[in-house]
């Protein structure tokens, strides 16, 4: 996780979500922050309290739901940090309750590091096409009927839907995400053939043009500061 992406986290509040199997959590309790690590597994969360053991790190552990932090008081936290987890929440409704949490435990100047999937990736068609099936009920249906499996059942929110409801309590920059997630991604299909120049083009773009690289790749770095004037 590069020091950029968060305030000074000496002594810092982070929350982790979803972010269970013993890499974020661990990695930002040893940069020297208090880390709060949930997710709705306890498979993961043992996965953490081993390599935090391992380590000599206190981590805390939490069994729960993004969607509902209620657990947490306002106000809680100096950062919060999710990772390919976010689009993976069934319905819109649900999506955006979670982003309402994730605002609401934020301190003010708090920073919130989210890397999500991009709805509309032109670049790479199968998945542009996988994931507006999955927006589209009936075709949704008729993928489930027909045995498909992989990213059909998720529905990302759209860049302007997330900066839409962000940008009223805080700074909302958007970039690519394409280098974090490339070994994420190896099984996509992208990664053969002609695909491979759609990676090579991406990752070129976020070197001297992010914002574009986040509107065509797969998957997009949101960094959110709570009570900042939007840019």
């Amino acid at each position: 996780v590069p020091d950029s992406w968060f305030p000074p986290l000496k002594g810092a509040s982070v929350l982790c979500l979803a972010s269970g199997g013993g890499q974020p959590g661990p990695i930002l309790a040893a940069a020297g922050a208090r880390v709060t690590v949930l997710d709705n597994s306890p498979r993961p969360l043992a996965r953490d309290r081993e390599v935090a053991a391992r380590e000599a790190l206190e981590i805390e552990l939490a069994l729960g739901d993004m969607t509902d932090l209620t657990r947490f008081e306002d106000e809680s936290f100096d950062a919060v940090y999710s990772a390919h987890t976010l689009y993976h929440i069934a319905d819109r409704a649900s999506q955006e309750a979670a982003f309402g949490e994730i605002v609401r435990v934020l301190r003010d100047g708090g920073v919130a590091v989210l890397i999500v999937a991009n709805a509309y990736p032109v670049l790479f068609p199968v998945q542009l096409v996988k994931r507006l099936v999955a927006a589209t009920p009936i075709l949704a249906r008729a993928a489930v009927a027909a045995g498909r499996t992989g990213p059909v059942p998720y529905k990302p929110l759209s860049m302007r839907t997330m900066r839409r409801f962000l940008e009223p309590h805080g700074a909302v920059d958007m970039v690519g995400a394409g280098i974090p997630t490339v070994a994420f991604n190896q099984r996509v299909t992208e990664h053969r053939g002609l695909g491979k120049w759609a990676w090579h083009a991406i990752l070129w773009l976020e070197t001297g043009h992010p914002k574009l690289a986040a509107r065509l790749g797969p998957h997009v770095q949101i960094t959110f500061v709570k009570g900042a004037t939007p840019t």
